[in-house]
């Protein structure tokens, strides 16, 4: 699988999976605040994450890996998201699916 290096650019964040909006058999993460992390992405699906002091603000994202099926899109798509994160995932969805 592919490797994705999520740099500490600025101070006070970092990237954390979304337990809810993972492959079955994918491993999770939680990088420490200001330190950059890696993580090799293996099991083909949708990867949801987050900054964790920022996630409510919206600082989130979405990793598409491999071949990705409506299946997998609706299944992390129903993860409850709240304020702008939910905004933020609603348009990354809809990007998503444009793609497939």
């Amino acid at each position: 699988g592919d490797t994705v290096r999520f740099a500490a650019t600025d101070r006070g964040h970092n990237s954390a999976s979304n337990s809810d909006m993972m492959p079955e058999g994918a491993e999770e993460w939680t990088g420490k605040i200001n330190e950059e992390v890696e993580i090799t992405f293996d099991v083909p699906g949708v990867y949801g994450y987050h900054c964790v002091p920022h996630r409510s603000a919206g600082m989130v994202g979405l990793i598409l890996v491999g071949d990705v099926t409506e299946d997998q899109l609706a299944a992390a798509e129903g993860a409850r998201q709240r304020g702008k994160a939910r905004q933020r995932y609603e348009a990354y969805f809809e990007e998503a699916r444009a793609l497939s």
